[in-house]
């Protein structure tokens, strides 16, 4: 069937060719099929490739359908062009819907063009590909047909300046033998996307020798390969710039389905019996996380704006149709997801972190008493100091300093003594008197008969009595020591911990910052208890964990997942390869 206006583009491009002087060199005419559906997989080298690829399917005056990326289809005047020659969108943040449409097309007997790599090798030799090709090809039932081609780089290439005048580049395609997928599993998709990326390989080898044979030596220059001795890029640098693309496209679908994710939560939240009415302070404090997050949430973005700002548009929608009718702990569980989206947020950590302090219990210690691989890995991993800094005395750290890889500096008994794991050496210790002592127990006593008083040496004293909230008997005690002692908690359950005054996880950070010359603006401290409250205050950035106490997050600059789900992990990874990228 004609199509006067593909055909008529096909026209005006061999015109241009003509007036440019292209000499086309092409072989494996055999391998062009005269009809059926057939996936075209095309290296990619220059941003005119998709003219030059269709050459030998004119033999049987056949149209090739390209996938070409959806940002191109907006465009009033190429989208529109896009459209009538029938090309199909491809969304390059969710391209099941692209796939669908292409296997769509190879089921209608249609040449559907494809680039396997994804984006432009600036190496130009085949860097790795997608799966994209091999699935469309086992869902349709159709052969992949791969079309190698050398020298369309010399006209228009990612980085270069354009050469569309008379040139006669000289442009070599050829066109190899086609195969079917019948890939059902993800081994088999692998195992097939690695012959594809073989096949292209040796194919380029030899169209890149008939190159050189033909149109004589490679020179020196940008367009050939490092390996035959051009100056591009070498495969490897390649790959490395298109691993960034990858991860930043993959940060953006993962952004897009956490803003979804906090949409529906609100949305869940509205229909939720409560009640009191949420307070005045509670909805503002949601509303300026939520603000945040979406006041910053674009930036940086090179790809998926519209995903973004379409995601925005929903929260936005659901806060203004619901907030009024949010209990005060949805409001407190809203916030902390919000402030959990945002620290995801590539810019949030600074290149200036010098030193990490880890909170224990809570923090990097699960429920089981168990430091997680992943959470010990990605310490021993990070590209600056990792400290401790905990409730616990010196004879209950031990279990945690075993399980990580290496030997840290610990804050104990909340401030009151820096221990070196390393060579077992107590570099402070603050203690009570024994008068001290006695007046504690004393107002201990008075509190509460019941409660139980654990004593570590005369540095800190643990008391329990669940007869109490923590909140509750902390703030009892505190009232009847007065400035003889600090009061904190650092777990639910009426506990209380009792240090030597003046003394707490930001003096003993603060000793250890000053010994070692690093400002506390440099500091990223993680913590989920009023115990790491004032470290917070002190440290440039502050992570609260997604088990925290409603104070602790409202304090912190940051938030991540839960202890049980690596949450430190997740935030030092993170900063492990802004630091190192």
């Amino acid at each position: 069937m004609g199509e006067p206006f593909y055909h008529t583009v096909i026209g005006l491009a061999r015109a241009l060719f003509k007036a440019q002087g292209l000499k086309f060199t092409v072989s494996g005419w055999e391998n062009v099929p005269k009809d059926g559906g057939s996936v075209i997989a095309v290296n990619h080298t220059g941003y005119l490739d998709f003219m030059y690829a269709g050459i030998p399917f004119r033999l049987h005056k056949r149209y090739v359908r390209y996938m070409a990326k959806a940002e191109a289809f907006k465009n009033p005047f190429v989208g529109g062009i896009l459209h009538a020659m029938k090309h199909i969108p491809v969304d390059r943040i969710d391209g099941h819907t692209s796939l669908e449409a292409a296997v769509d097309a190879l089921k209608r007997g249609e040449l559907v063009g494809i680039f396997p790599e994804s984006t432009v090798s600036q190496s130009f030799e085949i860097k790795s590909i997608r799966s994209g090709a091999v699935r469309m090809s086992a869902e349709s039932g159709t052969p992949i047909i791969p079309v190698i081609m050398f020298g369309s780089q010399r006209v228009l290439t990612k980085g270069h300046k354009a050469n569309l005048g008379r040139s006669h580049t000289p442009i070599h395609i050829r066109v190899l033998p086609g195969w079917q997928s019948t890939a059902t599993t993800p081994e088999e998709v692998q195992a097939d996307k690695e012959k594809l990326r073989t096949q292209m390989q040796e194919g380029l080898n030899q169209v890149i020798a008939e190159y050189e044979e033909k149109e004589g030596p490679l020179p020196h220059e940008y367009w050939v390969p490092a390996r035959f001795g051009g100056t591009a890029p070498t495969l490897e640098e390649a790959e490395a710039d298109y691993q960034r693309v990858e991860e930043e496209r993959s940060r953006v679908r993962t952004l897009r389905d956490d803003l979804k994710d906090l949409s529906a939560s609100i949305s869940t939240k509205t229909k939720e019996l409560y009640g009191e009415a949420a307070s005045e302070e509670n909805l503002r404090k949601a509303k300026a996380h939520l603000d945040k997050l979406l006041g910053d949430v674009s930036e940086g973005l090179s790809e998926g704006q519209d995903k973004i700002a379409a995601a925005r548009a929903e929260i936005r929608e659901a806060w203004e149709n619901g907030s009024m009718k949010l209990s005060d702990d949805s409001l407190v569980a809203l916030a902390l997801q919000a402030k959990q989206v945002y620290s995801k947020l590539p810019f949030v950590l600074p290149k200036s972190i010098a030193l990490i302090s880890c909170d224990v219990d809570g923090t990097i210690l699960r429920s089981d008493h168990t430091v997680s691989e992943r959470t010990a890995t990605a310490l021993d991993a990070a590209p600056v100091p990792v400290i401790l800094a905990t409730g616990r005395p010196r004879d209950k750290i031990d279990e945690v300093v075993n399980q990580l890889p290496f030997k840290p500096l610990c804050v104990l008994a909340n401030g009151a003594m820096i221990w070196d794991s390393a060579t077992d050496t107590v570099l402070y210790q603050a203690e009570f008197s024994d008068a001290d002592i006695q007046f504690i127990d004393s107002c201990v006593r008075a509190v509460s008969d019941d409660a139980a008083i654990a004593w570590s040496g005369k540095v800190k004293c643990l008391v329990s009595d669940d007869q109490f909230t923590s909140a509750e008997l902390c703030a009892d005690i505190a009232r009847r020591v007065g400035d003889r002692a600090t009061v904190t908690w650092s777990a639910e359950g009426g506990f209380a911990e009792i240090s030597v005054p003046g003394v707490s996880k930001a003096t003993g950070v603060a000793r250890i910052l000053e010994e070692k010359g690093i400002s506390p603006k440099n500091v990223l401290a993680f913590g989920d208890m009023p115990n790491d409250i004032e470290l917070f205050e002190l440290v440039g950035t502050s992570v609260a964990m997604g088990n925290a106490v409603p104070e602790a997050v409202e304090k912190a600059t940051l938030a991540t997942a839960a202890n049980e789900e690596d949450g430190v992990a997740l935030v030092v990874e993170r900063l492990t390869k802004r630091l190192e990228g």
